[in-house]
């Protein structure tokens, strides 16, 4: 196919992608307890098979089992070209000013990195929405889990220990304490709208919530979860890392210089585990 219609039929999908999804989007929003009826009874009405918008994809799943080897790499090559793609307009979004993604972007995304990381991402879940998707990342030092807690106790004792435990308060199950530390997130989440009259609220609903922290400059990404309100102030810094999710992420390298995309998980389907997880998937099941 030739490069200027190969990047036209690109154009094209991309735009009814977004279409789509925002008008899924305008359903669940305006209409929810249609949208929960669906989901529950009739689930093909709210999801789309996006490769029908992909003659290149839907003629490779249509060719017969025993296809021949140069015709499977043809097939992941296209499916490389397109990661690539999406790969660069994730760090082109990265780049921009802290806040929230263009809806239209916003459900792009969404779509693409679920597919990509096979994990359920979402800006919105029960309602509920993060104050940043686009994000700085301040590096933080290792938070007690406990009074008696101390520094060696922790991997990367290079990055200190604070003074001030969880938000959250004492980790008092002990297999959890590792975990819920190394991969814990500070989210500004005093931020959030009504943050004065709903803080209870807020706070019981994202304890230990997950997030997908993802750094398309480096194709990291990792599952983290909230243990910290923070950063106070938001000038600079929009959320916070354990050091493992620093070094997981390669958050700070020269490349992308703390830019993040963070997205809550939807764990409707199934439980995540914490730490890094794949960003791209090729069809032979190799990792970027």
């Amino acid at each position: 196919m030739p490069a200027s219609t190969n990047s036209a039929h690109h154009q094209l999908r991309d735009s009814l992608i977004a279409t789509i999804k925002q008008e899924q989007h305008r359903l669940k929003t305006d209409y929810p307890q249609t949208w929960s009826y669906l989901k529950q009874f009739n689930p093909q009405l709210t999801q789309v098979d996006f490769a029908v918008l992909s003659p290149e994809v839907s003629a490779q799943q249509n060719l017969n089992q025993e296809f021949k080897p140069d015709q499977a790499r043809v097939s992941i090559e296209v499916t490389g070209e397109e990661h690539a793609q999406i790969l660069q307009k994730l760090a082109t979004l990265a780049q921009a000013p802290a806040g929230q993604a263009e809806l239209p972007d916003q459900l792009y995304f969404e779509q693409q990195l679920s597919d990509m990381m096979g994990l359920t991402v979402t800006a919105e879940l029960e309602n509920y929405r993060l104050p940043y998707t686009i994000a700085h990342a301040q590096a933080l030092p290792h938070y007690p889990t406990h009074p008696n807690d101390q520094l060696s106790a922790h991997q990367l004792e290079e990055a200190g220990l604070s003074q001030s435990r969880s938000t959250f308060g004492w980790l008092t199950d002990k297999d959890k304490t590792y975990q819920h530390e190394a991969f814990g997130v500070a989210i500004p989440l005093h931020k959030l709208p009504d943050w004065s009259t709903r803080r209870s609220e807020y706070l019981a609903w994202f304890k230990y919530r997950k997030v997908v922290l993802i750094n398309p400059a480096r194709q990291k990404a990792a599952v983290g979860l909230i243990t910290q309100v923070g950063p106070a102030h938001v000038q600079r810094f929009q959320v916070g890392l354990s050091p493992e999710l620093i070094r997981a992420t390669q958050a700070w390298h020269p490349d992308s210089k703390g830019k993040m995309i963070i997205l809550l998980l939807d764990e409707a389907g199934g439980k995540s585990k914490l730490g890094p997880v794949p960003l791209c998937q090729l069809l032979t099941g190799e990792t970027k």
